[in-house]
């Protein structure tokens, strides 16, 4: 069951999509304000990093973040011949799609799923 509420929305959609028109607008806000909530959106990210590693076992921490990674690029960084993808010589090079073209790749892969082991968001006040 989905509520209407900012924790359900992050469930379904992730952080990137919640947070990327909210940003946008709040551009020209104190740049303390906009260092704690681009710090918010970090730790969410690796947040769902973590429940990709813990959706597919055998997962190393840095396998969970490439897939992340892979999910949020608008094109393959390598041609036909599959070659062995360095994220950190590609990142640069990289064109990424929009963070609501990502929650379907996001999802697919588990980012959004609830693990057991997941630290628990804090409860509706």
């Amino acid at each position: 069951m989905t509520r209407n509420d900012f924790q359900s929305a992050l469930d379904r959609f992730g952080i990137n999509a919640m947070l990327c028109r909210l940003m946008d607008l709040c551009k020209g806000y104190p740049p303390a304000f906009m260092r704690q909530l681009e710090d918010f959106r970090t730790s969410w990210q690796w947040r769902e990093i973590e429940r990709i590693r813990l959706a597919h076992p055998g997962y190393t921490a840095k396998a969970a973040y490439r897939l992340y990674f892979l999910c949020n690029m608008l094109d393959a960084p390598y041609g036909d011949d599959g070659g062995d993808l360095d994220i950190v010589e590609i990142a640069d090079k990289t064109s990424f799609c929009s963070p609501w073209a990502s929650v379907m790749p996001l999802d697919a892969v588990g980012a959004f799923r609830y693990q057991a082991i997941d630290v628990p968001a804090l409860p509706p006040a």
